[in-house]
């Protein structure tokens, strides 16, 4: 679900700085800056709306444990930021720090997944993905802003371009007949199904759609 908005984002983002490093180089680093902490903002709105309705999501999904679902939070918080900061040096043509952030991803996604399993915490696996959130917003926040360090020239070109809504709610929408389509029936058998029978029937369900 956390997917439908941050895909959105980058959509967005992905479009409008490459219009204004068209238009200017530089132009696309201001809009990137500006927006920065407006995002910020909303995701931390949407954090603590994730923190009240965590016992809800507890409840639908059949958890065994309420801070496995709180443990997300930290994702909800930085994966439209760390989505921003990729879409800006991918559109800036920053390859060295794409790769390097994408490497960061997985070797963090891996290495936490086994010190857990090794660890006896199996249940705490999916701990994995906020916490490799963390380091892909770390990665990616660092790279970011030394490249606009290192290219003062970059913040001088100003722009007033807006943050447009319209292609973010279309860019949404887009995102959510996807996750309907595909992904609603995992939805509905995390909620029906035992935990291991949900388990099986998502890998089942991502191979299926592997294959096809």
């Amino acid at each position: 679900i956390l997917s439908i908005f941050v895909n959105g984002l980058s959509t967005t983002i992905t479009r409008t700085v490459s219009y204004l490093e068209g238009r200017g180089r530089g132009k696309g680093v201001t809009f990137y800056m500006s927006k920065w902490f407006p995002t910020f903002v909303a995701s931390f709105v949407t954090v603590v709306v994730w923190c009240l309705a965590a016992s809800l999501v507890q409840s639908f999904f059949n958890m065994p444990n309420i801070l496995i679902v709180l443990a997300f939070a930290p994702a909800v918080l930085l994966a439209p930021l760390q989505s921003v900061n990729k879409v800006y040096q991918q559109q800036t043509f920053n390859v060295r720090s794409v790769c390097a952030v994408l490497l960061v991803e997985v070797l963090a996604k891996l290495g936490i997944v086994v010190a857990l399993v090794n660890s006896g915490l199996n249940q705490w696996a999916a701990v994995a993905i906020p916490a490799s959130t963390i380091c892909v917003w770390l990665a990616s926040t660092w790279s970011a802003r030394r490249e606009i360090k290192t290219n003062p020239g970059n913040v001088l070109a100003q722009s007033k371009k807006a943050f447009p809504y319209g292609l973010y709610l279309a860019s949404m929408l887009s995102g959510l007949s996807v996750t309907v389509f595909l992904s609603m029936d995992i939805l509905f058998a995390k909620h029906f199904l035992r935990i291991d029978d949900a388990g099986t029937y998502s890998m089942l369900s991502l191979i299926s759609k592997m294959i096809s």
